[in-house]
């Protein structure tokens, strides 16, 4: 963990003596944190460290995560936080135009089949329009309707979010 947190230092720092712009994206950073435990004072200051360093190289540092990880934060390390930026929820629309462009990438057709509009819009209310719940929920249905050579039905919705998410 801290030879991970100094190696991102130093490859900013290296960037930023070559005026080259350098970016790192930490994603699930609430994960790292949380894998041993509460993060304590030293978890802490090396994040400050990390952020002081990305900030004297002219890098950017971008985190993301769950909105909960900014309470596992010390106040310090929070005030170096710049803008924090909260993702809106998947529409049903959203959803469909995800579903064309995987396909028109994998396949070469932007098509919504094997899902439909009604589908879709019933995924993007049970995922809640969290992005990570609704790409997994459609890559199983995918794979499900693929396999039974049917389109996606409200049925096959509700048992792969009841398998997936363990809901009622």
């Amino acid at each position: 963990e801290a030879t991970a947190v100094e190696a991102m230092g130093v490859l900013a720092l290296l960037h930023g003596r070559r005026h080259d712009r350098f970016v790192l994206v930490l994603d699930e950073l609430d994960k790292i944190l949380t894998a041993g435990g509460r993060p304590g004072p030293e978890t802490m200051a090396r994040l400050q460290r990390l952020f002081g360093v990305f900030t004297s190289a002219g890098a950017l540092l971008v985190i993301a995560g769950l909105p909960d990880m900014l309470h596992l934060l010390s106040t310090e390390v929070r005030q170096r936080i710049g803008p924090i930026v909260r993702m809106s929820a998947l529409t049903g629309e959203d959803v469909r135009t995800s579903i064309r462009q995987t396909q028109l990438r994998a396949f070469g057709q932007a098509r919504l089949a094997p899902f439909t509009v009604e589908t879709t819009e019933y995924l993007a209310n049970l995922a809640d329009g969290v992005p990570r719940r609704v790409i997994r929920l459609c890559y199983h249905l995918f794979q499900r309707a693929a396999q039974a050579g049917t389109p996606v039905t409200h049925v096959m919705v509700r048992e792969v979010v009841r398998v997936q998410f363990d809901l009622a």
